[in-house]
């Protein structure tokens, strides 16, 4: 787990103006993203299976395109520059600089895009019949009395669960796009760099 919250760290750390270093809110986007999961979850009744489905085919396609980016990010080689230029050696440092922080901004993506994938199968589950669980209650001798004399907490706990998973679900898929885009736009930039040093200007 704590990888897992470095990795989120080191991608947050990434929120910077590249030519001042001026650091970036990110707490904004977040709120924003809570604030629209949660009022997009409280409006809905429930997401259709083709919904989920869709969005498993999308965050699959992407994934696959991330790792992509990923491994060539790995292999590729060290800028390579004249050092006596002192210009040229800063821009190559902001360069390799970026090329790292890429590494962490496709790894979070695929670690949110992968947990909203468990959580939309999660979701694709048949539903358990709720008549089952009072079923299975009634064969207990007073083991789940509790769970039987209350018919309507228990119904009441699955649509509750039913919602918080609706709601973790879009903040996820939410998360995870505006990371993908940003992510793809400064892999943008980096290349766009990449290819002025290379050609000297």
């Amino acid at each position: 787990m704590s990888s897992l919250l470095d990795i989120a760290q080191r991608h947050w750390d990434t929120f910077y103006d590249y030519d001042t270093g001026v650091r970036k809110p990110v707490w904004k986007r977040t709120f924003c993203a809570i604030a629209v999961s949660l009022a997009v979850a409280l409006l809905i009744e429930e997401i259709g299976s083709d919904a989920i489905a869709a969005l498993l085919t999308v965050q699959s396609i992407l994934i696959g395109f991330s790792f992509s980016v990923l491994f060539f990010l790995l292999s590729g080689s060290a800028p390579v520059v004249d050092k006596s230029s002192i210009e040229q050696y800063l821009s190559a440092k902001k360069l390799t600089r970026l090329s790292n922080e890429l590494f962490y901004n496709v790894s979070y993506f695929n670690i949110v895009a992968t947990f909203s994938v468990v959580v939309a199968l999660l979701l694709l589950l048949p539903g358990i019949d709720k008549s089952l669980v009072l079923a299975v209650a009634s064969e207990f001798e007073g083991g789940l009395g509790i769970v039987r004399d209350q018919r309507e907490w228990v119904l009441a706990c699955f649509s509750w669960i039913s919602e918080v998973l609706n709601f973790v679900l879009i903040f996820l898929f939410l998360e995870s796009t505006a990371s993908f885009i940003r992510t793809i736009s400064r892999v943008s930039f980096f290349f766009e760099k990449r290819l002025k040093q290379q050609n000297g200007e």
